[in-house]
């Protein structure tokens, strides 16, 4: 049997009950009086061994943050159709997002996967189109063959260290679902844990969602 490609390191399950990380959770916001603002959100599934070795295109963080501080009094529509990328680059455009003032709407286009689901849970009003998908999972380091065996080399405080790293990513995950979709922790624990892509049915019947369009075409 061949190696695998890549290996998934998932953080060791909590033991004990911890609080959540605080997540805004404003109320429907009102229709701003300036043009809406568009942002995109669009990125293919990496190779798994392009993350590894960090090869994998890069979220504009930046960008985003400076369109989103400079919309002034314009509502704020989002265009999804991402695999997601690093959860670090994604937190603070969805806290961004949350703390504007005016209404922010997400149309899931294709996927909304991984922490493009940051960016989604930030709208008041969400819609996907019928062949569109959604995953939630748990956060995951990737590794290439050599970079699993060195991290078997590494101390147990080093080690200790990832795994705190991948368990903040979690429970930042878990407060998102709890907060924006009123669900318990528990649940959204194991949305996470199942890992699975949603249809766009099961993503409204689960409260992702507010709508699946009529439009029946998926974004490349």
């Amino acid at each position: 049997m061949s190696a695998p490609e890549v290996y998934l390191i998932n953080a060791i399950p909590r033991t004990e009950a911890v609080a959540l990380p605080e997540c805004p959770n404003p109320a429907v916001r009102p229709e701003g009086s300036g043009p809406r603002l568009r942002l995109e959100f669009c990125s293919s599934v990496p190779r798994g061994v392009d993350v590894a070795e960090g090869r994998a295109p890069k979220r504009d963080t930046g960008r985003y943050l400076q369109a989103i501080r400079a919309a002034g009094d314009r509502s704020i529509d989002l265009f999804i159709n991402c695999a997601g990328g690093d959860a670090g680059s994604a937190a603070p455009i969805a806290l961004a997002l949350l703390q504007h003032p005016w209404r922010v709407e997400a149309r899931i286009t294709g996927r909304s996967s991984s922490a493009a689901n940051f960016l989604a849970l930030a709208a008041d009003f969400r819609t996907i189109v019928p062949g569109g998908t959604v995953l939630i999972h748990r956060s995951a380091r990737i590794c290439t063959p050599t970079q699993f065996e060195a991290m078997r080399q590494l101390s147990e405080d080093a080690k200790a260290a990832i795994n705190a790293s991948l368990t903040a990513t979690d429970d930042l995950t878990a407060a998102v679902l709890t907060t924006r979709l009123g669900i318990t922790e528990q649940l959204a624990r194991e949305w996470m844990v199942e890992g699975r892509s949603w249809t766009a049915a099961e993503a409204l019947e689960r409260g992702f969602v507010h709508a699946i369009e009529a439009c029946a075409e998926v974004s490349s």
